[in-house]
């Protein structure tokens, strides 16, 4: 990951930076970036976008002055900062906002595009997280991100949730078919069936209803639409808990090629020897 602040672009840091990028080009092969939190503080203690968008561009520049054509994907990683303690927020509106306005600009330089989202600062798995989560996954796939990360974290990106996983997946499809819109044309407008009924009337007969309603509306894998009869506030986290340890248990993941393993032991190893 190259997560390169504008306090170290100055031409004392100028090996350290060199380093940092042939490592990264070494060890992984693409440019990851992510602006740091090191900048100016807003009103409302956000990362102000010129800098975030600096270091970006900065990243850019590095990585293909070292490596001309590397790939480089931009990150956009938004947050606030909680003044009175210093607390790292991923779950604001304004952390959503920095990721809108970067991958905007991502988009504009022709950079392909991820977002850290689906994210929150509860520091359980609740309605906040819940809430937290998808006002961010939706503002960054509103914004074109190709990818979201940070599903299934919770207290700052700090602390990971085998249960809001399950949930997080639900969350994702649903902001996915919200963005995917709905193309009105006249047979799917259902203009026939509008004057058939006429005022007053209902649908639920018409073939279009038995026809549409169960391929057109989307439908959860764990979120619950039952009658609340009989289930409490936790019901939906602990079965979302043990669907998450259904499938770990059930996940049966194929061998992968011994070249493959290979390669992999070798991108992993190197950035472990220089820690040892």
């Amino acid at each position: 990951m190259a997560r390169l602040s504008v306090r170290y672009l100055t031409p004392e840091n100028r090996e350290f930076v060199h380093e940092q990028v042939v490592h990264v080009l070494e060890d992984v092969g693409v440019a990851y970036n992510t602006p740091s939190l090191t900048v100016p503080l807003q009103e409302a203690g956000a990362d102000v976008d010129p800098v975030a968008l600096t270091e970006a561009l900065s990243t850019v520049v590095l990585f293909q002055l070292e490596a001309p054509g590397c790939a480089i994907v931009s990150v956009a990683g938004g947050a606030a900062t909680e003044l009175r303690t210093g607390g790292y927020l991923a779950g604001t509106p304004e952390a959503a906002l920095i990721n809108v306005v970067c991958l905007e600009m991502s988009r504009f330089y022709g950079l392909p595009s991820g977002g850290s989202a689906i994210t929150c600062d509860s520091r359980t798995c609740d309605l906040q997280a819940g809430v937290e989560s998808a006002l961010t996954g939706a503002a960054c796939v509103l914004a074109g991100a190709e990818v979201l990360l940070a599903a299934g974290l919770v207290d700052g990106a700090r602390t990971a949730s085998l249960a809001k996983t399950v949930l997080d997946a639900d969350t994702i499809a649903a902001i996915t078919r919200m963005a995917h819109g709905d193309v009105v044309t006249p047979e799917s407008a259902l203009i026939e069936d509008i004057l058939a009924v006429g005022i007053g009337g209902q649908f639920v007969t018409r073939p279009s209803s038995r026809r549409d309603g169960g391929s057109e509306l989307w439908r959860p894998a764990t979120w619950s639409r039952e009658p609340t009869s009989g289930r409490t506030a936790g019901d939906l986290v602990r079965e979302a808990a043990a669907r998450a340890e259904d499938l770990i248990a059930a996940s049966q993941t194929a061998p992968l090629p011994e070249e493959v393993l290979t390669l992999a032991e070798d991108i992993l190893g190197r950035p472990l020897a220089r820690v040892a």
